[in-house]
């Protein structure tokens, strides 16, 4: 027994007691004691019987010959007091330890203090936090930490532990001054500061947490220093006056710009990135909805796209966005959620990196560019053509769904996959360009180019190897499809109700599954005299009646020719016709139903430096928007003319749709 009281002794003496301490005219200071370290930390402040405590106080630097060196939880917690002197002994303040001090106006912190605490869990506060009548803060030298604690944030409701703060709540912030070795800003540290303006963080921070700065409705400006690692989850969210982000270079990229982190900042004018950028996480700049240009840095590697179907990509939403220039370092644009759901493409649609940017016309890609993910580019309206490095491999799903103004896409040499939707309802879509390649394996996903109405002629390159179900489905005026030799899968319905298709060539032998690929039996057919054997029982095995055979010797003609075609319709026809011209020209003829009155659509690719002028038909009478013949056409573009038939030889040839589609 004796032992063991001795041994309890022991332990009471280094892991410290309770006990009080009051000078003349002050609180009673409560501390507990580390014999071992002989130091005290403050834990309790009150009233001596019969007084107040003093408005204002000097916590003294020590207590019974041991050193003060830590204020600790909810030690002044809900004191009216309005000023506070912290010797340079103490190194930190526990959570809550100044909470609801709604008095308190300004606080001296000394160099020795070291760490500032957040909440200890979403039960508790941050040491500050609550003391709305503070207007001004400056930290010491010695300050490494601001705001450690709980780092929970809800994406989905970043209010939910935003007033949890060391500093949250204070709602007169003003200013403050950040010592030259502060590390981390830690989680919702200055959350809900509504009345700071500007921040301008020192080179030591590396962390800014998760709500760090969250719901700072007045705050303008934020210049980060050269050693930022991380700016994490909302950490700026739904800050509606910032109107300038600055960051500072650094030798190495280092930096990761998290979920949220600036999302909903709707006066975002002015990014400037710097090469310390590493990766922007999905939703990091969501809805900033004044953003009108960007360049990204060559540091970058990665933009993500949602991180699932319940957030937005990096840059979604960004409806003044007009342009984008990205590095040389970027591999990805967009990765997250891949859904898609048949049945309804728009369900996530809205998601992507760059989706619904509605104002964005141009985009200039970088040469090294892996992966465009999955709703990329969703729902960008006015983005008018695509010219994408040789380097993609991956198009995602729904990538550039129901981009209306879209007109023309190449392809570069290396591309593997085109994903579900990825072009569908791309309304403008006239031409594709798939480029050579020294692969063989490129997958047209389903649906990929569904819709798109305007799509006349189709030539597939020797990369594309399969074609899934309704990949050019709806494609109402598609006329004209070449398919390479190497391709061996067309899955079922890929041609199905292509009313205006009439011809189709194959280079090679008969795909897999050809007769469910949706083509009518009347439809024309040919087909290489080197597979005449295979075609054979393929024409008989899909009713083909309208197939005939080439020679390989003419492919080059057969395949790779100008599609120089006169105009021609069927009664209720909306037909089309292509012409290549390259220097000053005419066509022909018209071939006409005598008494039908229809619209048609003439693409023209100009291929010379300079206008040329195209000549149509003698012998009619032509009303134009611009007076009669000849129509201009622009130097290197591509064309659509619109012409009416409104008699029976009087042509409305319509300048209006007369449009550039480059």
């Amino acid at each position: 027994m004796k032992a063991r009281n001795l041994i309890a002794a022991a332990l009471f003496a280094a892991l410290g007691s309770l006990q009080t301490a009051r000078a003349e005219g002050a609180p009673t200071w409560t501390f507990t004691y580390n014999t071992s370290t002989k130091t005290a930390t403050l834990t309790k402040v009150t009233a001596a019987e019969g007084e107040e405590i003093p408005a204002e106080l000097s916590l003294p630097s020590s207590v019974n010959g041991y050193t003060v060196t830590a204020v600790g939880n909810n030690s002044f917690q809900g004191l009216a007091i309005t000023s506070l002197t912290i010797p340079n002994t103490v190194t930190t303040i526990g959570y809550g330890a100044f909470a609801n001090c709604t008095a308190l106006e300004s606080v001296v912190f000394p160099d020795s203090l070291k760490t500032i605490e957040g909440p200890g869990n979403s039960a508790y506060k941050g040491a500050f936090n609550g003391c709305t009548a503070l207007k001004s803060v400056k930290f010491g030298s010695g300050l490494v930490t601001i705001g450690s604690g709980n780092s929970s944030a809800r994406t989905d409701n970043p209010d939910y532990y935003a007033y949890t703060g060391a500093f949250g709540n204070c709602s007169s912030l003003e200013t403050v001054e950040f010592g030259a070795n502060v590390v981390t800003i830690g989680c919702h540290a200055f959350s809900e500061c509504i009345a700071l303006k500007t921040l301008t963080l020192p080179d030591s921070l590396q962390v800014v947490g998760v709500n760090a700065f969250y719901h700072n409705t007045a705050l303008a400006s934020v210049t980060f220093g050269t050693g930022l690692v991380t700016v994490d989850a909302c950490a700026f969210y739904n800050c509606p006056e910032l109107q300038t982000v600055r960051f500072a270079e650094s030798e190495t990229p280092i930096l990761t710009i998290y979920a949220h982190a600036f999302a909903g900042a709707v006066k975002l004018t002015t990014l400037n990135f710097s090469e310390s950028l590493k990766a922007i996480s999905y939703g990091a700049f969501a809805n900033c909805t004044a953003l009108e240009s960007v360049v990204f840095p060559d540091s970058l590697k990665t933009i993500e796209g949602p991180g699932s179907s319940a957030y937005k990509g990096a840059f979604n939403g960004c409806t003044a966005l007009k342009s984008v220039k990205f590095g040389s370092g970027l591999v990805t644009i967009g990765s997250g959620n891949s859904s898609a759901r048949t049945d309804n493409p728009d369900y996530y649609a809205y998601t992507g990196a760059f989706g619904n940017c509605s104002a964005l016309e141009t985009v200039e890609f970088n040469e090294g560019l892996v992966t465009i993910g999955h709703h990329a580019f969703s729902e960008c309206i006015k983005l008018k053509a695509l010219e994408l490095p040789n380097a993609i491999q991956t198009i995602g799903v729904n990538a550039f769904y129901h981009n209306v103004s879209l007109s023309r896409v190449e392809f570069g040499s290396d591309l593997r996959s085109v994903g579900r939707y990825a072009f569908a309802n791309c309304t403008a879509l006239a031409s594709i360009s798939f480029a050579a390649t020294t692969y063989y394996s490129l997958v047209i996903d389903s649906y990929a180019f569904m819709n798109c109405t305007l799509l006349t002629t189709l030539t597939l390159s020797d990369a594309i190897t399969t074609m899934n179900t309704g990949a050019f489905s709806g494609c109402s005026l598609l006329r004209r499809i070449t398919v390479p030799s190497v391709i061996s899968k067309v899955a079922n319905d890929v041609f199905k109700n292509l009313d205006r298709l009439n011809e189709v060539t194959f280079a090679g032998l008969p795909p897999e599954n050809i007769e469910n690929a949706g083509l009518r039996a009347g439809i024309k057919i040919r087909y290489s005299s080197e597979y005449a054997e295979e075609w054979a029982d393929a024409i008989e095995t899909c009713g083909f009646t309208n197939a005939t055979a080439y020679d390989p010797s003419e492919a080059a003609t057969v395949i790779g020719g100008d599609s120089r075609y006169e105009l021609s319709h069927e009664q209720s026809d909306r037909s089309i016709a292509s012409i290549t011209i390259n220097a000053d020209t005419a066509i022909d003829a018209f071939i006409l139903t005598d008494g039908k009155v229809y619209d048609s659509v003439l693409r023209i690719v100009n291929t010379a430096d300079g206008a040329v002028t195209l000549t149509l038909p003698a012998g009619y009478t032509y009303e134009t928007f611009e007076g009669a013949d000849p129509l201009t056409i622009p130097a290197n573009s591509r064309n659509l003319l619109t012409i009416t038939r409104t008699e029976e030889n009087v042509f409305l040839v319509s300048r209006e749709k007369l449009k550039v589609i480059q």
